[in-house]
């Protein structure tokens, strides 16, 4: 299994109100009124919400409520929690959510052999990627793909070089290290359309329009986009995308969300 893998190229207080009797509330209706005026009401924020806001006086309480429950007040990377369920579809992995070095996923399915070595998927978003791909190739789209899951020594061996050409705060920006991958779970993929060389220009190509408006049909995502990289800490990566199934990406399909978003909704 470890053979599965090719070296990618690029670089959320519930008040409970008691109500009295009736002879109480005939006897004490001043009281009552009184009692009430000596009552705090509930605060806005939450303890974090409220700090959070503070530093972010521009943001809407909407917004507020939305970063928090992402952990974006947290530092990220920082006591991240490990996902309890790695072979979830929906399952999220960022710089607060990590995936266990161990972690492989036991169904991957080869889509392509390169001379670089194998490309694989999990079956069920090997599966779709197929479907994908032909639907894509019938309306002229020559789709293609790069990369798929990538262990654990191969995703820190390209970070820690990364980090040697680039440093740490630019490479977490391009390439998350191995517990905080996407790429370790076996759901996402890097992909081109009609060259290798023009992936990071894919975006920029007359196809890429049929692949934003079909992808959901098919399960798939763009996992990085670029007006998201507030919610996803990293920057814009229209070749990659990620499988969650096809109700999960109709929904943020149509809702317009990221994962991050999807995950709290």
């Amino acid at each position: 299994m470890k053979k599965i893998f090719v070296l990618l190229v690029c670089i959320g207080m519930v008040a409970g109100l008691c109500v009295g009797g009736f002879m109480m509330f005939a006897q004490t209706a001043s009281n009552e009124k009184n009692s009430e005026s000596r009552t705090d009401p509930s605060p806005k924020y939450s303890t974090r919400e409220s700090v959070y806001a503070d530093a972010n006086p521009d943001l809407d309480e909407k917004e507020i409520r939305k970063r928090v429950a992402l952990d974006l007040d947290k530092a990220p990377y920082v006591n991240a929690i490990e996902v309890s369920d790695p072979n979830d579809p929906v399952v999220l992995v960022n710089a607060y959510h990590t995936i266990s070095d161990s972690y492989e996923p036991e169904d991957l399915d080869v889509i392509s052999v390169e001379e670089d070595g194998m490309i694989a998927l999990r079956k069920e978003a090997a599966d779709a990627y197929r479907q994908l791909e032909e639907a894509a190739r019938a309306d002229n789209v020559d789709l293609h793909i790069a990369n798929g899951y990538l262990p654990a020594d191969a995703v820190h061996s390209t970070y820690e070089q990364l980090v040697k050409e680039n440093g740490e705060s630019v490479a977490n920006q391009v390439f998350a290290d191995a517990p905080y991958s996407d790429y370790r779970t076996g759901l996402g993929a890097d992909i081109y359309i009609g060259s290798a060389e023009n992936r990071q220009n894919i975006a920029q190509d007359p196809g890429y329009a049929w692949l934003v408006d079909h992808l959901h049909e098919y399960g798939y995502i763009i996992r990085y986009e670029q007006d998201k990289s507030v919610y996803t800490l990293m920057g814009a990566q229209p070749w990659h995308i990620r499988y969650v199934g096809k109700e999960a990406a109709k929904a943020m399909h149509d809702d317009s969300l990221c994962l991050e978003e999807y995950s709290i909704r």
